[in-house]
C-alpha cells in the first residue's frame, strides 16, 4: 500500500522473476491479432511482464519464455518479430 492507502499493482518479470510495480515492467500481450507489446499497459487479454533491462530481455528471448507464459508453443517467427519490435520501441 501506498501511503494514500492504494494498492500498487505488482507482476513479476518472466526473466528473473523479480516482483516490481507493474510500472517497471514492460508487457507482451496475446490478443486477436497475435503478440506484441502493450505501452499502454492496460489493454485487454493474456500479458506476460518483463524488466526493462537488457539481459532479462535478453533471456526471455533466448530461452523463449513466453511459450511458458502463453502455455503454447509459439513459432521462431513469433519471437524474431517481437525482438525487432522490442528493439524499435526501446532500443
Amino acid at each position: 500500500m501506498t501511503e494514500t492507502g492504494k494498492h500498487k499493482p505488482e507482476r513479476m518479470c518472466l526473466s528473473c522473476g523479480a516482483v516490481k510495480d507493474k510500472s517497471e515492467l514492460i508487457r507482451i500481450m496475446r490478443d486477436e491479432n497475435g503478440y506484441r507489446f502493450d505501452l499502454t499497459m492496460k489493454s485487454g487479454g493474456r500479458g506476460a511482464y518483463v524488466c526493462r533491462n537488457a539481459s532479462c530481455v535478453d533471456k526471455l528471448f533466448r530461452k523463449k519464455l513466453l511459450s511458458k507464459s502463453f502455455r503454447k508453443n509459439l513459432p521462431e517467427e513469433t519471437y524474431r518479430k517481437l525482438r525487432e519490435e522490442f528493439d524499435h520501441l526501446y532500443g
